[in-house]
């Protein structure tokens, strides 16, 4: 009677463990199936025109970026311009990012994913804020370690949670947070479009010049006063010279300049 009692009693225990098993992989389903494939921002795609304050909080301090009548600048470096494809390359990935798994709900795992509380000593992650002009919040989001695909499919991976949420998640999408305020400046010194040059003067150090024009848009370049048998490398070579300064970066950061 002992036997057949201890073989029940494991049975039972077998059989309470497998349904714990069973109902704790069917909440992982559930979580899983309610939110992987989705978005991250419902609808942001539509609401890019409307981002007027771009904001990035993190340990190193806080960015904010806003939407000026001028184009974007930096509110932290007094309104210094900030990169413009950038920005808007850097939205669009928010607005591609999709949900894939679940993964750990414990405060003391997210610090292996960077998705800790932001500002917290120690910690690396960063909350972004999306506001309209009005300074209503279009969306806010705890970026974490980045996945990068090692497989050459694209799919980059992105730890995330959202604030006053438990659960973090996969996400896959390519968003390339710069790590600190000077890499978001505008580095442009001019940009001019090529089909507005006409002619372009160069000038030695010997004070001689050399005319590089053309009569209209669609007209190739040509060397002005240049001998009837003089032979130039190429036409491409003429119109490289004469196109050299239609865009143009600063190579160090340009607010070191000001004193």
């Amino acid at each position: 009677m002992q036997t057949k009692g201890l073989i029940a009693l494991v049975v039972a225990t077998v059989i309470v463990a497998g349904a714990a098993i069973a109902l704790s992989l069917s909440g992982l389903r559930s979580v899983a199936d309610a939110g992987s494939g989705q978005t991250v921002f419902a609808n942001f795609a539509a609401k890019i025109g409307d981002v007027a304050i771009f904001k990035i909080v993190g340990t190193g301090g806080t960015v904010t970026l806003q939407r000026q009548s001028q184009g974007w600048t930096i509110g932290e470096k007094g309104g210094f311009p900030a990169d413009p494809g950038r920005i808007r390359q850097i939205l669009l990935g928010f607005a591609e990012l999709k949900l894939v798994q679940p993964k750990t709900r414990s405060v003391d795992s997210y610090p292996r994913l960077d998705v800790e509380d932001p500002g917290k000593e120690g910690g690396h992650a960063r909350l972004v804020e999306f506001d309209d002009a009005t300074a209503a919040k279009l969306g806010e989001l705890i970026v974490g370690k980045r996945r990068p695909d090692r497989l050459g499919s694209g799919a980059d991976g992105l730890y995330i949670r959202r604030p006053g949420d438990a659960q973090a998640w996969l996400a896959q999408g390519s968003v390339d947070l710069p790590a600190e305020s000077k890499d978001w400046l505008d580095k442009k010194i001019v940009s001019i479009a090529p089909s507005r040059i006409r002619a372009v003067t160069l000038t030695h150090d010997d004070g001689t010049t050399l005319i590089i024009k053309r009569d209209k848009e669609d007209a190739k370049f040509a060397v002005e006063g240049a001998p009837p048998d003089a032979k130039f490398k190429s036409d491409a070579a003429i119109a490289a010279a004469a196109t050299m300064i239609v865009a143009m970066t600063s190579a160090i950061n340009p607010l070191d300049c000001i004193g």
